[in-house]
């Protein structure tokens, strides 16, 4: 295995870790204020095409959690950065 191929499933390990702790995460400080709302909370933070995206999963029997993915954090951050600074202070000015 090459160098380039082996660094590259190693991110791509790398960021399959991070998504699967951060979809928890996502649900558990979204559930705090929202209850089991949470899905309509997220998806109020997510772009329109990501929305079309979702509502697909969810018809093709998906579950929310799951569909919870890397291009939706930036949207969720900005949203819910009240949420968050909760519990990386500061650091969730973004």
């Amino acid at each position: 295995m090459s160098t380039n191929t082996q660094q590259h499933d190693n991110l791509y390990k790398a960021f399959s870790l991070f998504i699967e702790a951060m979809r928890p995460y996502i649900v558990s400080a979204l559930m705090k204020e929202a209850g089991e709302k949470w899905p309509e909370w997220f998806v109020e933070a997510i772009t329109l095409d990501q929305k079309g995206f979702w509502n697909e999963g969810l018809r093709a029997g998906s579950s929310p959690v799951s569909l919870i993915d890397y291009q939706h954090l930036m949207g969720f951050s900005l949203k819910y950065k009240d949420i968050l600074r909760k519990d990386f202070g500061p650091a969730a000015n973004g």
